[in-house]
């Protein structure tokens, strides 16, 4: 007969494989601090560090599409980069957090996940195939679909549209 105390010995192999599995699967960047571009946090306070190389190697998106007229860049552009729904995921969000996005100015914006679930915006690290300058507002830029959804061109999506993006904070 097998005791409760053999039982827990089982069990322990399996719950470490479990939780590291789950560390792993949420390392999205291997940047050292010096050379990263994008900060991200997850809810449990761990922080990764993202080269754009780092950000080039995840799954890209094309969004073709123009932006509000009160955002200073004129015309139907290409903007590319990751889904920011993706980058969150990953780091453990879930329906309800609120994810906040900080700039280099310090200006920072909370985003609830439903509109990131609803819209899919884009966190672009291109515009028309070329990396985005600070001084062009980069090196990262959120991007909704502004044309495929009329109904985001509120001011209230215009701030939404967070330019000079340097960390990503998951909130539960």
């Amino acid at each position: 007969m097998i005791s409760l105390r053999q039982i827990q010995y089982l069990f322990i192999p399996i719950i470490f494989y479990f939780s590291f599995a789950e560390v792993q699967a949420s390392q999205l960047c291997p940047t050292q601090k010096s050379k990263a571009v994008l900060i991200l946090q997850s809810p449990d306070m761990q922080t990764q560090f993202c080269d754009l190389s780092d950000l080039d190697s995840m799954p890209q998106e094309e969004l073709l599409t123009s932006l509000p007229s009160g955002l200073g860049i004129i015309g139907k552009n290409e903007w590319s980069g990751i889904s920011l729904k993706y980058i969150v995921q990953n780091l453990g969000a879930k329906e309800d957090s609120v994810i906040e996005l900080a700039a280099l100015n310090d200006y920072v914006i909370s985003i609830p996940m439903k509109s990131i679930n609803t819209y899919n915006p884009v966190l672009a690290s291109r515009l028309n195939g070329n990396t985005i300058s600070i001084r062009s507002k980069g090196p990262l830029i959120l991007i909704y679909p502004f044309d495929k959804y009329r109904e985001i061109n509120t001011p209230l999506y215009q701030d939404y549209t967070i330019w000079m993006i340097h960390e990503i904070r998951v909130k539960q």
